[in-house]
């Protein structure tokens, strides 16, 4: 069994090393564990900050260091992301901004050291922050495919999931083929506009999915501020929390699962004095959601809802 690390450096500050397993779940057996991850709060900075350092357990190679202002279920980066192959070389640099929303250039390589993408984030709530500009594209040998948005590139999520295509003006173009999920997709785009697409399940079961069920948030009956409003109305309000007079914001996390209803609700920022336990006793109470869908099939979606009290309203 693998035990959590907890060490005092000459800084006062306590780091926390976890082991996780190739997909970045944390984990205490050797068998499954991958990397190491190791937190440091950064103690002399006006908000809360954390150093992140991860190895690769095999060879103890350096993995990933970066700076994030949240390690919960997702971890919130800032500032500059460095992340390695195990053999050392350098596989991507990143840049976050405060709000970890990832902004300016980004770069991308090879395992044998060559350029493989160069893509931008503008800072612009008009565009989706999450779908950058491609610059450059390059395959293994590093001959261009793709420049200023025009041509072949091949995106990859993680070390199993892709896909790849044309694009023509930086949008999505044409027949798109590749793994998402573990499952073979075929999609077609016009200019950036999702047409329909199938993926095949391991069982050969092919399913077919249009733009109305492409991909969908979870939604609350009547949307968050009729959600918002709920809360409101049955949140009371702790009276050992009156008496030392709270103030901020809670923050409750919750998963919606496949069927609309709310999984593993937790208390991810608490102000004590009962004020979590009430958050989450409100939301159990509340309507069932309709569920988010993917590629034609509801998924599972983590959310944090920021619940904010003023004992003296």
């Amino acid at each position: 069994m693998l035990v959590n690390l907890f060490i005092l450096n000459a800084g006062a500050q306590i780091a926390t090393t976890v082991y996780c397993t190739k997909k970045g779940q944390e984990t205490k057996r050797n068998d499954s564990a991958y990397f190491s991850r190791t937190i440091v709060p950064m103690t002399d900075q006006a908000m809360s900050y954390f150093k992140i350092e991860e190895h690769y357990l095999a060879n103890n190679a350096i993995k990933l260091i970066g700076t994030a202002q949240d390690t919960g279920v997702i971890i919130k980066f800032v500032g500059k992301l460095q992340e390695f192959y195990d053999n050392g070389g350098k596989k991507s640099v990143k840049n976050y901004n405060a709000e970890s929303f990832l902004v300016d250039s980004a770069f991308y390589w090879y395992p044998n050291g060559k350029l493989k993408t160069v893509s931008y984030y503008p800072l612009n709530e008009k565009v989706d922050r999450n779908m950058p500009f491609y610059i450059a594209h390059y395959d293994s040998l590093g001959n261009r495919t793709l420049e200023n948005g025009n041509g072949f590139i091949r995106i990859e999520y993680d070390d199993d999931n892709y896909q790849e295509g044309k694009m023509t003006d930086h949008h999505h173009d044409g027949k798109w083929q590749g793994i998402v999920f573990g499952m073979p997709t075929t999609e077609v785009f016009n200019k950036g506009k999702f047409l329909f697409g199938v993926k095949t399940r391991k069982n050969d079961t092919a399913i077919n999915y249009d733009s109305t069920t492409y991909m969908a948030n979870p939604e609350y009956p009547g949307g968050m501020s009729k959600l918002m409003k709920f809360v409101s109305k049955h949140y009371r309000f702790p009276k050992e929390a009156k008496r030392n007079n709270v103030k901020g914001t809670l923050e409750i996390s919750f998963l919606v699962n496949q069927d609309g209803y709310l999984e593993d609700i937790a208390v991810k920022k608490d102000l004590g004095f009962g004020t979590g336990a009430e958050g989450v006793r409100v939301l159990k109470m509340a309507e069932r959601w309709k569920p988010g869908i993917s590629r034609g099939e509801p998924i599972r979606v983590m959310y944090t809802m920021p619940i904010r009290l003023n004992s003296n309203p």
